[in-house]
């Protein structure tokens, strides 16, 4: 899996996680007897964790994209089949045992340095909440606050036990304010730092498109298993490191637009969430008709299958409601 070209230290650190993550299969299935109520992936590569933890990656490595979203995907497979959360940690380079294997030491430095080969940092062995406090500078703050949460779509996924009824709401943003204020009660009793909103916005889009894509979904995180749909090969569907459906459109090698609006987020055509959604952007469009309308929602990054006929539908019965 390691890449031909390229090879530089946080690239093969990426890799490192990636394989860690791999092997997590295998290695339930050994402690089976054993209960496991959360698994931890620790690296000294602030680098990656900065990947892990962005919103999104601007890279034109294909490489570390994709190990990102297999990354992703795996995890997600993980909290499913056995409702355990991946969390990712910082440790130091001191504080690394790994390291001893890779550059190499004496007989002599390695038994000074025994109990910490054995057993691990001593940190390791204290209450999770102070495993955090060490100057990490390739992070901002806000990714700083995730160490030690579970990954996004793991929390998402949370709210899920208290059913958000998306009919009952008539516009979008209150939709997502009232969603965003479950995970606040959430964060708030597991003691966690999430943007809220965040979270709501990845919450409805993922509910949204396991309802309306399920096969793509299905096709997506296991390959291997099932028939390719119609729709991955038009739309050169992926999932990116959150477990949302994304397309990688045309213009992806193009500096010029986001990484939104390279790889829009895939809305189902007749779900109620595309209707707000589209309902939102007609209204900031000050309702100057279906090509700006389209123009709107495709800036903000979503793609809708046969968005012209949708969006127009959607326009004449709010237009319809108007005149009434």
């Amino acid at each position: 899996m390691a890449p031909l070209q390229g090879k530089y230290l946080p690239t093969l650190e990426l890799l490192a996680v990636f394989l860690a993550m791999k092997f997590f299969a295998f290695i339930k299935e050994s402690l089976k007897d054993i209960p496991i109520k959360g698994v931890y992936v620790i690296t000294d590569a602030q680098v990656v964790l900065s990947w892990i933890f962005a919103d999104f990656v601007q890279t034109k490595n294909v490489f570390v994209r994709n190990r990102l979203q297999d990354i992703a995907q795996i995890s997600e497979k993980v909290k499913t089949d056995f409702n355990i959360r991946i969390n990712f940690q910082y440790t130091s380079t001191d504080d690394n045992p790994a390291d001893y294997i890779t550059r190499g030491l004496t007989i002599k430095k390695f038994k000074e340095k025994f109990s910490l080969w054995y057993e691990g940092p001593k940190w390791i062995r204290q209450e999770e909440s102070s495993w955090c406090h060490r100057e990490l500078g390739c992070l901002s703050k806000v990714q700083m606050k995730r160490i030690g949460a579970s990954v996004n779509y793991a929390a998402e996924n949370e709210v899920a036990t208290s059913e958000v009824k998306l009919e009952k709401f008539s516009s979008l943003s209150k939709l997502i304010s009232v969603t965003s204020l479950i995970f606040k009660l959430i964060n708030k009793l597991k003691k966690r730092v999430m943007d809220p909103e965040l979270q709501a916005n990845a919450y409805l889009i993922k509910t949204m498109q396991k309802q309306s894509f399920s096969r793509e979904l299905d096709f997506l995180l296991d390959p291997g298993g099932n028939s390719m749909p119609k729709l991955m090969k038009n739309l050169n569907l992926f999932l990116d490191h959150k477990g949302i459906i994304r397309s990688m459109g045309r213009i992806g090698e193009s500096e010029y637009h986001s990484y939104e609006v390279q790889n829009p987020i895939l809305l189902g055509k007749e779900h109620y969430l595309t209707r707000l959604i589209i309902q939102e952007y007609h209204q900031r469009s000050q309702q100057l008709g279906l090509a700006t309308t389209l123009n709107e929602i495709r800036l903000a990054g979503y793609w809708i299958p046969q968005a012209r006929q949708v969006v127009k539908n959607v326009v004449s019965t709010l237009c319809e409601m108007q005149t009434l």
